[in-house]
């Protein structure tokens, strides 16, 4: 019985350790262009918008790969769904990374007062 554990255990800690080196391996430039059909320019922007525009593209790409393997297509390829997800992460973790930034900005030009409005009795 420990030795099934034992095994089910450094699967788990392989599996993790091999997620982590892949998620710090990922290269917009070069990752991109071979999951998606993207202008140069839309790599390279830094622009919210074209971020968030990124993601929904990276999103449709997944729904897409995703139904193709839950319906046994032919075209599924897992290597390119796993791609995918990498990708999508990575892009989601630098996006809320720089929302992070601006929202703290925002926050900090006008906080919220903690104090609450009293009701004043008539």
């Amino acid at each position: 019985m420990s030795n099934t554990a034992d095994s089910g255990r450094s699967a788990r800690r392989r599996f993790q350790s091999h997620s982590d080196v892949d998620s710090r391996t990922y290269d917009r430039a070069r990752d991109l262009p071979k999951l998606l059909p993207l202008w140069p320019q839309e790599i390279v922007s830094s622009k919210a918008a074209d971020h968030a525009g990124l993601l929904a593209r990276l999103r449709k790409a997944l729904r897409a790969e995703r139904q193709r393997g839950a319906s046994s297509h032919w075209t599924y390829d897992l290597a390119r769904h796993a791609q995918l997800l990498r990708a999508y992460r990575a892009e989601a973790a630098a996006h809320l990374r720089a929302t992070a930034g601006s929202r703290r900005r925002a926050y900090e030009e006008n906080p919220i007062s903690k104090k609450r409005a009293r009701p004043t009795s008539p």
